[in-house]
């Protein structure tokens, strides 16, 4: 699953909570496209079980969050609800609004920059998680499998 998103980036920890309200969207011609939020830091949340918290993600439009150090609970609540997370063991400087091509199932982060390519990989989602994502939600992907 491949998915071009426009990155934004924080240089500190940073809670579900406090991204729910964030909207950092950049003020170019990719306004209307999905969001990275990399973060160079720890990503958690006091609850990440709640669902509204996830939606406001979603509708702020962070598809994909990727930082240095995830808890097992917020990976699982994120995919679970449709928000690719995913961890990172270096976060290289990305410039604001750079396009971004996040390959989940390989496992590989790609963008240009100064006229080179840069590539930052980490530990590819299962097929599974992919269907999750794919679907919307895990409920999305259950009732699905219904009909």
């Amino acid at each position: 699953m491949r998915i071009k998103v426009t990155a934004t980036q924080f240089a500190t920890d940073i809670t579900l909570q406090s991204l729910s309200t964030t909207n950092n969207r950049p003020n170019s011609g990719s306004s209307t496209r999905p969001l990275i939020a990399l973060i160079d830091g720890r990503f958690s949340t006091d609850d990440t079980t709640d669902p509204e918290l996830w939606r406001s993600v979603k509708n702020h439009g962070w598809q994909c969050i990727a930082a240095r150090k995830v808890p097992r609970q917020v990976f699982r609540d994120g995919i679970n609800n449709g928000v690719a997370v995913i961890e990172l063991s270096s976060l290289p400087p990305v410039e604001f609004a750079s396009e971004i091509d996040a390959d989940l199932k390989q496992g590989r982060l790609e963008w240009s920059e100064g006229g080179s390519s840069k590539t930052v990989t980490f530990t590819p989602l299962g097929e599974y998680l992919i269907e999750v994502l794919k679907a919307g939600s895990l409920v999305d992907l259950v009732k699905k499998s219904f009909q």
